[in-house]
């Protein structure tokens, strides 16, 4: 279906926006009056795609941001946030397949299974979903209980929208100077 008809008719409204050198909505408003609503559709349809791609970029420049250090925060498991099972990739090894051997005593004990620093940087200091020393980042909390507000996101977001803003400022004619 979409290559029937979702690429001609995107093709198709390219092609009739280069024409008409306008919008969406005056296009299909000059091919016929009741068509407006067709452009009216597919500005709000871009308008709610923007909310998930801006906050995928915002995503990116906080991990940009949080790159200018020395030592990346999630590579290691030595920070507050991290717990028992967290382990940093280059220094784990699977030891699920060896016995144990009868001089070592073997203790009754909690296995959680093995999460990467990497996983837990996300899930707790990035998203804020889990409590600091929660071991199972895969279990979710709920949904009545969606945590606090991560600021550090909020700023990050902000900044991508005043970033479209004045990239769209002043339209192409902008950018052709």
């Amino acid at each position: 279906m979409v290559f029937l008809a979702g690429i001609p008719l995107f093709y198709m409204e390219l092609a009739l926006g280069q024409y008409y050198r306008k919008g969406a909505v005056t296009t299909w408003g000059r091919i016929c009056p009741l068509f407006k609503g067709i452009g009216y559709c597919v500005v709000m349809i871009a308008f709610y795609t923007d909310f998930f791609y801006n906050v995928i970029i915002a995503y990116a420049l906080h991990y940009l941001y949080s790159s200018f250090t020395t030592v990346l925060p999630w590579s290691t498991c030595s920070n507050d946030y991290n717990s028992v099972a967290c382990y940093e990739p280059n220094s784990w090894m699977d030891q699920s397949n060896k016995c144990a051997d009868s001089e070592h005593f073997v203790t009754n004990s909690t296995y959680y299974a093995p999460v990467s620093a990497a996983e837990e940087y996300f899930y707790k200091k990035f998203l804020g979903l889990h409590t600091q020393k929660d071991p199972l980042p895969h279990v979710a909390q709920g949904i009545t209980d969606l945590g606090q507000i991560q600021w550090e996101i909020v700023i990050c977001l902000m900044l991508v929208y005043v970033i479209c803003y004045f990239s769209l400022w002043k339209g192409i004619k902008m950018s052709g100077k």
